[in-house]
């Protein structure tokens, strides 16, 4: 869903809240090979896109953006790649209890 998704969520049984997050170096690659940030420039560019999404969700939330408190999971994805986080949260969302 996005920021706040957590928050706005938070009594539903039926919602698994994840984080994602990476080193520096991983997301300049990311973003640049996506295409979405200059060379030059991306590590300013991901700085200041990350400081406007912990702003966005403090302002509506009162709460810390990335508290692992506020989640179910949290993973690094220049730990374990894109694609195993994908598997990972496959295997979460199974392995969840049905809501009663």
């Amino acid at each position: 869903m996005g920021r706040c998704a957590d928050y706005v969520l938070r009594d539903r049984k039926d919602v698994l809240n994840i984080f994602i997050h990476a080193d520096m170096e991983f997301k300049k690659k990311h973003c640049m090979e996506r295409q979405q940030f200059p060379e030059g420039n991306a590590q300013d560019m991901i700085r200041r896109r990350d400081k406007l999404r912990a702003d966005h969700y403090r302002y509506y939330t009162d709460q810390k953006w990335g508290d692992s408190f506020n989640y179910h999971l949290c993973l690094d994805s220049s730990v374990f790649g894109i694609e195993k986080c994908v598997d990972i949260i496959e295997n979460a969302c199974k392995a969840m209890r049905p809501a009663s």
